[in-house]
This record gives C-alpha cells, structure tokens and sequence, in this order.
C-alpha cells in the first residue's frame, strides 16, 4: 500500500476523475454565464455557432437551458468571451445608496465604464452579472464608503461584436468578432463583402451579399 499512489490503475482513475470534475466545473460556470445573459446576447451566441445555421439555431434554443442545448452547437460557441464582450463599455447610472451612517441618497445620472479589467478583478471573473460590476464600480469610486442599494442604468456606449467569416492573407477562412462601432465602410466587391475598420484594416467576407450580411450586421 506504501507505493499506491504509483500505481497505474490509481493514476489512470485520478486523471479521469480529475479531468470529469474540471468538465463539471467549466459546466457550471457556462450555465451561470447563460442564465445571466439577456436574450439579445444568447441569440448573438447562438448566431456566432454557424454561419448558415445560426439563424436556426438561435430561433430554437435561444430560451432553453445551456445544458439541454446540444454540444455540437455549445462546442461551437465562445460563451465566456461573448459574455465578457456584452458588459464592456460605458453606462449611465442613477442609484440609491447608504454612508457610513445609515442616511439615504440619491444620485442620477452618472457615468461609469466597465472594463476588460473589472471583469478579470471582480469575485466570479466573466460569470459576474453587469449589475454586480456597475455596482462594484460605483462602491469603488466613493472608496468603499457607501453601500448601493437599487439602481438603474442604461447604456451610453458599448461594444457590440458580431460573428464574421473572412478569408485572410493565406487564403484560408476563419471566424472573427469585429466591434462593430469601429466600422467606417461596407461594399461589395465582386462576389464577396468588403469591411472597413476605422484603423483602414479591411476584412474580406467571400461569396456573400451585401444585402444578406447588412441584415445580420443589424441582429
């Protein structure tokens, strides 16, 4: 029994079941992030998954369960890095909050921009709610003096990214997330869509018309 650790049998079931229980936890963390998630960005979710299927997709699982969805599809879908992608901008904040003493206030109307930075600082990382992240950015900026009780926000500015399949100087197509408020231009050239970033980089969609992919860049 001295040496049972070193047994193959042993090893073998430790790496299985550690490997069984890193699946349960990454489980757990995506259907925390789904359940979090607005309807609006599910669907962005699902669309990312296949460019001609996504639509599909998105109309038959957009309300369901993240784990009654199949794995072909969720294998497919960045969940924690759409997720992380949704909350980042900035926001408008009115909210009612304690000081150290127990007395009530209101403020209206405030800014406050959420980070790439928030998220990797806050408690449960890309699974913590946007609230939960204004809430925290507000209590920072008065040095943790006040206690927000109720609020309510809306956005100012964020970054909305939508799913694209571009052929790259190899000549070999991947899919890519542009943010589409850096986009300057789109036209069609010949048989494929050209888009232009405010940097002057240019994306080329193959064999796509420019009327099809205008209807998904507005989803």
């Amino acid at each position: 029994m001295k040496n049972f650790e070193q047994h193959p049998l042993y090893r073998k079931i430790l790496k299985e079941e550690t490997q069984r229980a890193q699946r349960l936890i990454f489980e757990y963390n995506e259907e925390r992030i789904w359940n979090l998630m607005t309807d609006d960005e599910k669907e962005d979710a699902l669309l990312s998954a296949d460019d001609d299927m996504g639509p599909d997709f998105a109309d038959e699982y957009v309300d369901e369960d993240w784990l009654d969805i199949p794995d072909v599809i969720k294998n497919r879908i960045d969940l924690v890095t759409l997720s992380r992608r949704s909350k980042i901008g900035k926001y408008k904040v009115s909210y009612v909050y304690k000081d150290t003493m127990g007395e009530k206030y209101r403020a209206n109307d405030e800014e406050y921009e959420i980070t790439q930075d928030d998220i990797n600082k806050s408690f449960d990382k890309d699974a913590t709610s946007l609230e939960n992240l204004l809430r925290g950015a507000i209590e920072k900026d008065m040095g943790d003096s006040i206690n927000v009780m109720k609020f309510d926000y809306k956005i100012i500015m964020q970054q909305q990214f939508i799913p694209i399949t571009i052929t790259d100087t190899a000549d070999t197509t991947k899919t890519i997330f542009i943010n589409t408020n850096l986009v300057q231009s789109v036209h069609q050239l010949n048989d494929d869509v050209v888009v232009v970033a405010s940097n002057q980089q240019e994306y080329i969609i193959p064999n796509t018309n420019i009327q099809v992919f205008m209807d998904r860049f507005k989803q």
